[in-house]
């Protein structure tokens, strides 16, 4: 809808001027150095607090990465010409947003600011093409949620032949190593990850980089290995909880009963 009504802001296609970059789901992204964009998110925000919500979670602060599409095809409006580097402009986006919502309060209790953070940026601490720093997230915001989705990692990453396979690992070694980073910066912030509560196509598979053991085409996300995800959270000393994430938004009841 923002999209629609600023496209001066709107990231543009190199290859088509004068049309807007899209995404692999035909999205429209929004240049991040926006001003503009960054006081109606606020204002949306404060909407949401004046409604009830005692937190507010921010997805997608980040640029855009080749999964998502070609970004080679990207024209910025405002970053392309800034002299910015894609983590400032990221660290600028997080301090204008929460300068403006920190210290709101609904029925007396503080507002808490949550951001999604992807599973490779909590383990290693950035990945700079996407602007997202595991130390900057945690300079501001309240809680980090990393998505260590155990089916987007290669091949081989955490000793697995296919970390499809091993969510248990997947989240242990992700928490475990993310935690030192943050040690060793003294940063200290709340953790609460997203699991995986869906089904998906073998990254393995489609990488055909399978050595014997790599598994089935799809690997079923069963209420075996969601329980699994969470043993890893609550082994790694995280006392925050965990969200789950299904695209669908079906989730089969008994993945929330420990006793089933």
């Amino acid at each position: 809808v923002y999209a629609k009504k600023n496209p001066k802001v709107v990231l543009q296609s190199k290859g088509n001027p004068g049309e807007p970059w899209r995404d692999g789901m035909r999205w429209i992204w929004i240049d991040p150095l926006s001003e503009e964009y960054l006081e109606y998110l606020v204002k949306v925000a404060r909407e949401g607090i004046r409604m009830g919500c005692d937190e507010l979670n921010f997805d997608y602060i980040r640029f855009p990465s080749p999964v998502d599409g070609d970004t080679k095809d990207i024209l910025f409006p405002l970053f392309n010409r800034s002299g910015y580097s894609k983590r400032e402009v990221m660290r600028r986006f997080y301090e204008g947003l929460t300068k403006e919502l920190y210290g709101q309060t609904y029925s007396g209790s503080s507002v808490l600011l949550s951001a999604d953070i992807f599973g490779f940026v909590f383990l290693a601490g950035a990945i700079e093409s996407i602007g997202q720093n595991l130390e900057d997230q945690a300079e501001f915001f309240d809680l980090l949620c990393p998505m260590a989705y155990p089916s987007h990692w290669d091949c081989g990453f955490f000793q697995q032949t296919d970390p499809t396979y091993a969510p248990y690992e997947v989240y242990k070694q992700t928490i475990k190593r993310g935690q030192e980073y943050l040690r060793a910066r003294d940063r200290a912030v709340k953790i609460r990850p997203w699991i995986q509560a869906f089904s998906i196509r073998n990254i393995c598979v489609d990488q055909k980089k399978c050595k014997p053991g790599c598994g089935t085409i799809k690997v079923v996300y069963d209420r075996a290995k969601f329980r699994e995800q969470i043993k890893a959270i609550e082994d790694s000393g995280l006392r925050y909880g965990w969200m789950a994430w299904n695209p669908g938004a079906e989730y089969p009841l008994n993945l929330f009963n420990p006793k089933r």
